[in-house]
């Protein structure tokens, strides 16, 4: 690889460790992965997953009802308030990095 634009990758990766928005965003991950009540209803939600992805499989009768459930406990996930911050955050640095990414499309 070319030396300078090694260095200019170099240079854009620590731009990005540096950037505010990713920044909080690993913050906000942190807060996410420490906090009870999130692994909580993610397990519930993992659970929820494979008992649906077992009823699809073997065609159980009670499918419809995995399903709610599974949504359900998405929902639930989904609503909690750190999750809710993870979730927003996200949305801002993945602009970004779609950004970066159309930027590096290059055809050739």
């Amino acid at each position: 690889m070319d030396d300078k634009l090694y260095l200019d990758v170099i240079n854009l990766k620590k731009a990005l460790i540096e950037n505010k928005d990713v920044k909080l965003l690993n913050k906000f991950e942190n807060e996410m992965e420490n906090n009870d009540q999130v692994k909580v209803l993610a397990y519930q939600f993992d659970i929820a997953q494979v008992n649906y992805n077992d009823a699809l499989k073997h065609n159980d009768p009670l499918l419809k009802t995995y399903y709610k459930k599974m949504i359900d406990c998405y929902y639930n996930l989904n609503q909690n308030d750190v999750v809710k911050q993870y979730n927003k955050q996200y949305e801002k640095v993945k602009i970004l990095y779609d950004k970066i990414n159309d930027l590096l499309n290059i055809k050739v």
